[in-house]
């Protein structure tokens, strides 16, 4: 039998493996909903208040039977309660490659990521709701709004219509007429937000400009005329043709960059959850100080209150007896999970903050170049343990809230024979473009060019794909009139 096979069979054979493998990866505010599944579900668990500092090891956590009574009733399940169900990280590590498919890989942050941001997805009243309100208010016959009611109910996340209008009226209201449609559609563009049941970007924006009095300003009239050349930036073309300055037209686009192309993106049914940090890192004299957020999620312990249950084992029958052990067995394997992932989790955050130092004292010129596999050679465990520790998590720092993928960067050779991360190169592209001409904006070879004569060699396409990451446009649709 081979190694990877014997592997799985062992992993088959103890599924709390699987389930060490799924508490490491959790995020704290996951854990916390975890845990109190677990002690709802066994009532030998309890939770263990933080006392102290939150970063030293609590010593109940790891569940010690005081007087050796409490294994009596466990004798018949010595073979379940042995070492091999402790939690073995390097067991599972090389099959958790095999398990989990879709592992970050800590090279590159992924371009729809924002780093930062402290909040999910805003929560306001759901837009069907508000939309619903207003049509109420609104003095059209039963008929009109049962065809606003079904236009409402086909909106897409964005706020468009992207159904047929007519087919979706006549499904809700039989014998509907052309125009009782057209003034239902009218209707539904009438509330607010503005833009709201458009069919197409251009009707959107001509229906937010009509609802601030601007349905015939030059803005309006290059959306419905000129929609190729705005497109492309021929503001020239447009210009001669609108006999206007250059200028104007570039001042059009401007108002209309400031619209709103998804009415609904700003809706959501989605409540607000602050993200809670899993890791503090503070700033004290002896240096950066790393703690895991324990209090978010407390350690447990096993109940002592239930353990006369145990002493008292003579007065039990087999069922009782078989249960209990289960049950007390399952508490004590949990309360040593969790400490080891506690342990873990520090030991991993910590190696990470040493490497790291530089950015804290100089922000993010001073991030270097680091892998998982770096960290995962340095604290000796396996690749996809870091991946497990990084994924989704995020420490509070002295510069601000962030996600650990934040400190993972691939590197650059410069000609110092150092090294830049590719966040940095990120940021000197950026700075490069915020300083440009805009009448005559930098190419990506101009970019890479320029970070040569810096001693960092990319190539054109390297500066293209980190433009495209932060979404900046390129140097044709960069460039300004003025």
């Amino acid at each position: 039998m081979s190694a990877s096979t014997s592997l799985r069979a062992q992993l088959k054979a103890n599924p709390r493996l699987y389930q060490a493998m799924d508490l490491l990866a959790l995020q704290v505010t996951d854990l916390e909903q975890q845990l109190e599944k677990e002690i709802e579900e066994n009532p030998f668990l309890e939770v263990v208040e933080p006392v102290g500092d939150i970063s030293e090891p609590d010593q109940s956590a790891e569940a010690k039977i005081e007087d050796g009574s409490e294994t009596d009733i466990l004798e018949h399940h010595e073979a379940q309660s042995s070492s091999g169900d402790e939690v073995q990280w390097d067991a599972w590590e090389e099959a958790s490659m095999e398990s989990d498919n879709n592992v970050w890989d800590g090279e590159e942050a992924r371009p729809s990521e924002t780093l930062g941001h402290e909040r999910n997805p805003s929560h306001q009243e759901s837009l069907m709701s508000t939309l619903m309100q207003q049509l109420a208010l609104s003095p059209v016959s039963t008929r009109v709004s049962g065809a606003v009611e079904a236009f409402i109910g086909a909106l897409d996340d964005a706020g468009y219509l992207r159904e047929d209008a007519g087919v979706l009226a006549r499904q809700a209201v039989l014998d509907i007429s052309d125009e009782e449609i057209a003034l239902a559609l009218t209707t539904l563009h009438g509330f607010t937000p503005a833009g709201v049941g458009a069919r197409t970007l251009q009707e959107c924006l001509l229906l937010q400009l009509a609802e601030r009095g601007e349905g015939e300003s030059l803005s309006a009239r290059i959306l419905q005329r000129y929609e190729d050349a705005l497109l492309h930036h021929r503001y020239e073309e447009i210009a001669a043709k609108e006999r206007v300055a250059p200028r104007d037209v570039q001042d059009a686009v401007d108002h209309l960059r400031q619209l709103t192309p998804r009415p609904g993106s700003g809706w959501s049914k989605e409540v607000v959850e602050s993200i809670v940090p899993d890791f503090l890192i503070r700033t004290t004299s002896n240096g950066l100080v790393v703690d895991l957020n324990d209090r978010e999620a407390p350690r447990l312990q096993v109940r002592a209150s239930y353990k006369h249950l145990v002493r008292n084992r003579a007065s039990l029958s087999p069922e009782q007896k078989e249960y209990l052990a289960a049950r007390l067995q399952a508490a004590t394997w949990m309360v040593q999970a969790i400490e080891q992932r506690r342990q873990t989790m520090l030991r991993v955050m910590r190696s990470i903050v040493e490497r790291q130092k530089s950015f804290f004292e100089q922000g993010l010129q001073g991030l270097q170049p680091l892998t998982l596999r770096e960290i995962a050679e340095e604290v000796q465990m396996h690749e996809s343990t870091i991946s497990r520790v990084v994924r989704g998590k995020y420490a509070q720092t002295p510069r601000g809230l962030l996600p650990l993928r934040h400190f993972f960067s691939a590197g650059l050779e410069t000609d110092y024979g150092d090294a830049v991360s590719a966040r940095q190169v990120r940021d000197q592209i950026q700075s490069h473009i915020k300083k440009e001409d805009v009448t005559a904006p930098l190419t990506d070879q101009d970019i890479a060019l320029r970070l040569q004569e810096e001693g960092i060699h990319v190539a054109r396409r390297t500066v293209a794909k980190y433009r495209e990451q932060m979404k900046i446009l390129s140097a044709k649709l960069r460039r300004r009139v003025i």
